[in-house]
C-alpha cells in the first residue's frame, strides 16, 4: 500500500515532465512562466497551474521527501506528515462480534493540519484534475480498446 502510495505521487509529480515534453514553446512559457532553458521550470508549473492542479504540491512534498529522505527541492510544508493505520469497518467494538461483512484494511494516510486524509482520495483527486487539465490543453488521449477479433463466421 505505502509503495503504491508513492508510485502515485511520483507519477502525478513526473507527469509535468512529460506535458511539459509535449508542449510548444509558447504553451511552455504559458504553463510555466519560464522559457525552456529557464531555472525552476517546475516550481514555475506547480505555481502558475495551482488553481488547476491544487493537490499537485501534496504529491511533489510525498515524492521528494521519498526520494531523498528529506526535503530537497522547493517550499516544504511544515504542517504535513503521512503514516499508515488499520481501519475496522464498521468501528470495532471490545467483547461483541464481528458483524456480518466486516472488514478489516490498512490505509495509508496525509495528516495536513491536524487533519488525516486517506492517500486513496488524494490520488483519486489528483488523478481528475491531471485529466481535466490534459483535456483542456488538448493533450489527454483516450485509450480505445482493441478491436474484436473476427470470428471464425465473419471470416
Amino acid at each position: 500500500m505505502q509503495y503504491a502510495s508513492v508510485d502515485c505521487a511520483v507519477d502525478a509529480f513526473h507527469l509535468i515532465d512529460w506535458v511539459l515534453h509535449a508542449v510548444d514553446d509558447n504553451t511552455h512559457l504559458r504553463l510555466t512562466g519560464k522559457k525552456r532553458d529557464g531555472r525552476k521550470i517546475v516550481q514555475g508549473f506547480i505555481e502558475t497551474n495551482a488553481d488547476r492542479l491544487p493537490d499537485l504540491e501534496l504529491c511533489r512534498q510525498i515524492a521528494n521527501s521519498v526520494k531523498h529522505v528529506v526535503m530537497t527541492f522547493g517550499p516544504q510544508m511544515e504542517n504535513m506528515s503521512t503514516g499508515s493505520t488499520v481501519v475496522f469497518d464498521p468501528p470495532f467494538v471490545a467483547d461483541q462480534p464481528f458483524p456480518p461483512g466486516f472488514r478489516i484494511y490498512a490505509q495509508a494516510y496525509i495528516e495536513l493540519d491536524g487533519t488525516q486524509y486517506a492517500v486513496i482520495e488524494l490520488f483519486e483527486h489528483m488523478s481528475r484534475q491531471w485529466e481535466t487539465f490534459l483535456r483542456q490543453e488538448g493533450l489527454f488521449v483516450e485509450e480505445l480498446p482493441d478491436p474484436p477479433e473476427p470470428s471464425d463466421d465473419e471470416e
